[in-house]
């Protein structure tokens, strides 16, 4: 699919061997990265990936929670080594972390208490998924729709599962005169809604993109100054970049007040960055 029908020269990494083309103009800033703009906005899943994974180290948070950011952190680097060089083997290193992160959170929403309702059988079975779609992804249907739906899915899966709890925690009666465990539904239903607000605007961008594409590319040809705000694949990059990391918070802050919530809180790293921190030094 070369969604880019304009526009495009040739460069270090030529010829492009990706099933993919993305809308922005190949090789137009330098002659070493194929997609400029869209390389380098995966920076925003790097930087969140690192940030994620230092507070994971420092409040000492459960191994899942590495793995959740070690997985955006592949999406990061794959992402950006995809459109880099337009190469198929690089594609692979962006499309299949995406599914990996995608089980890993939903073992994440799914084992929130103590009680071990769910494994070992969701592990078994994530690793089947995983494993399943890597063979038949790579071997047999190596159509990026095929991959697209996967995503949709499994995110289907984890949002179904996220209203199921904030519903849960809501209507349980015990709950309800509690005034700390509302103010912490409160941080969890603002956290889910700026996740939902960013994927859905990135959802849009990304559509855009890839259907009027001719139309972006004479806008940054008109508005050379601005081409930037023209790369709604880039901009894709950040939102989900930034509704990822939300919903990472959204899933630990769940896990902390389901198993200790009086010593949970939100904290804001540089007034920008939202974390988990807790007042002490405890793995759950």
């Amino acid at each position: 699919m070369i969604y880019n029908s304009i526009y495009n020269l040739n460069g270090y990494w030529s010829p492009t061997t990706s099933s993919i083309d993305w809308c922005e103009e190949n090789y137009t800033m330098t002659k070493y990265i194929a997609e400029f703009w869209n390389t380098l906005s995966n920076g925003i899943y790097i930087a969140f990936a690192l940030i994620g994974i230092w507070f994971v180290k420092k409040y000492h948070y459960e191994k899942r929670y590495f793995w959740a950011y070690f997985g955006l952190l592949c999406i990061g680097i794959g992402s950006w080594l995809f459109h880099m060089t337009l190469k198929y083997q690089m594609e692979l290193a962006d499309e299949l972390p995406m599914i990996y992160t995608c089980c890993i959170s939903i073992y994440c929403i799914f084992e929130t208490s103590n009680i071990k309702t769910y494994r070992p059988y969701i592990l078994i079975n994530l690793w089947i998924i995983a494993l399943l779609f890597t063979v038949i992804y790579t071997e047999i249907i190596s159509w990026p729709w095929f991959q697209h739906g996967a995503i949709i899915f499994l995110i289907g899966v984890i949002i179904y599962r996220s209203l199921y709890y904030i519903h849960d925690l809501s209507n349980t009666n015990a709950l309800k005169k509690n005034l700390s465990i509302q103010k912490h539904l409160n941080i969890l239903r603002v956290l889910l809604v700026v996740c939902a607000f960013t994927y859905a605007l990135a959802f849009l961008l990304w559509n855009i993109d890839n259907t009027q594409c001719n139309y972006l590319i004479s806008l940054r040809n008109k508005y050379p100054s601005l081409k930037f705000l023209f790369q709604f694949h880039a901009w894709w990059h950040i939102l989900t970049g930034i509704g990822t990391y939300y919903y990472f918070i959204f899933s630990q802050y769940l896990r902390n007040i389901i198993c200790d919530y009086e010593y949970t809180q939100m904290e804001w790293l540089f007034h920008l960055v939202p974390y988990v921190s807790r007042s002490y030094k405890h793995t759950l």
